[in-house]
């Protein structure tokens, strides 16, 4: 009996599923991967990735609408999931639920210029597929889309596609994201006007090269968009939006223990945000926006016993400012924190986000390099889980 028990703990610490959005969070990364920490969520930035995550499966529980969990709302989170598996020497997977946080916050921000979508993009799919042929690699289509019609006059639609790339060897991974097309359009035609959102074709592209103990990550990222509004002064004429942005850092990983892993990570961002227009009624909307921001992220991950895992880290930024104009502001109360707890039975593990408080994550960020989606509760009431995600090694 005893030997029985010893054989069960070490295939218990032996068998490790690391994909969630729980257990990124509580180490103070992002919920689309991380540029440095090992994790099966990390697919979503370099699509190589599937071929270290193979015959997995991942849920992600929850109830946010898409709208709110795109800014990173604390609490529950958007339901989502999917599975990877083998077909000869190659490995496909899909995943289904997870939305855009930058098409989010685009049309969030034409709502608030007036346009009034209701169709937000979502119901999400993403096809993966990858090999080893010498190298790792791997490419991903997605799409998503929605209609909402409340009558025979108004009429709102939405769709998003997309693509991605990448590969890895000998410690160095290569990965680029494409957003081809993307509409949102809100046609009211009782009112004689039709609100349009077109995104411009956007290009994210990133790198990380890991040596010992020292992964060193850059990214760069051009997207945009065009509002045409259909009943305000000027109608028709476009509002233009374009940001540019790039990001350098290293991240460092280390076992100080044989049942604790040390991490940290040291960034620097710098983000320009353009806004031009000619329509009358939203000149106002117009600005030019300067941001950086040097962010700290200490995280520590620990396996308390055979089937318990403990993490928790402190994000914090240690310079940050936007100018606007002639306006200039520091970021303040930058320091958040978030705890998480792992169960791990054999080839199921069941992650949970336990607790966060600080400064929320970079909205509509599309990769790892933000702070952690923070949200204000942490403790041990009813909102104790924040998320609650379970992955099955099959």
């Amino acid at each position: 009996m005893k030997n029985l028990l010893t054989v069960l703990s070490l295939v218990m610490v032996a068998s490790p599923a690391f994909a969630s959005r729980a257990r990124l969070e509580s180490l103070g990364e992002g919920k689309n991967g991380s540029y440095y920490i090992n994790d099966g969520r990390n697919i979503f930035l370099n699509p190589a990735a599937i071929n270290n995550y193979k015959k997995n499966m991942w849920l992600e529980l929850g109830s946010e609408t898409n709208a709110a969990d795109a800014v990173g709302a604390a609490g529950t989170q958007k339901v989502q999931g999917g599975f990877t598996n083998t077909f000869g020497d190659f490995t496909y997977g899909v995943y289904v639920g997870r939305d855009s946080d930058r098409a989010m916050n685009a049309v969030a921000g034409a709502n608030g210029l007036g346009a009034g979508f209701t169709a937000f993009p979502n119901n999400s799919f993403e096809f993966f597929f990858g090999g080893e042929q010498g190298v790792k690699w791997g490419a991903s289509v997605f799409h998503s889309g929605n209609l909402v019609q409340t009558s025979a006059t108004s009429i709102n639609t939405s769709s998003i596609l997309g693509a991605k790339v990448g590969v890895e060897t000998n410690g160095i991974n290569v990965f680029s994201t494409v957003g081809i097309s993307s509409k949102i359009k809100n046609d009211t035609t009782a009112a004689a006007s039709t609100n349009e959102l077109n995104g411009k074709v956007s290009v994210d592209v990133g790198a990380t090269y890991a040596m010992d103990n020292m992964t060193y990550l850059a990214k760069f990222s051009t997207f945009g968009s065009e509002y045409t509004p259909g009943t305000a002064v000027d109608a028709g004429k476009v509002v233009t939006s374009n940001t540019t942005a790039f990001g350098v850092g290293a991240g460092w990983k280390k076992e100080a223990t044989k049942s604790v892993t040390m991490y940290s990570r040291l960034q620097f961002d710098y983000q320009t945000d353009k806004v031009e227009t000619e329509n009358a009624a939203l000149i106002a909307a117009a600005s030019n926006t300067k941001s950086y921001n040097l962010p700290l992220v200490i995280a520590a991950e620990a396996q308390a016993n055979s089937w318990l895992s403990i993490r928790g880290s402190v994000s914090h930024s240690l310079i940050g400012q936007t100018q606007s104009g002639n306006t200039k502001s520091s970021y303040s109360n930058t320091t958040s924190v978030a705890a998480g707890l792992g169960f791990n039975f054999g080839d199921l593990t069941i992650d949970a986000l336990a607790g966060q408080a600080g400064a929320a994550g970079a909205a509509g960020s599309e990769g790892g390099l933000g702070t952690s989606q923070a949200g204000s509760q942490f403790g041990f009431g009813s909102d104790m889980v924040g998320r609650l995600s379970l992955n099955y090694n099959f």
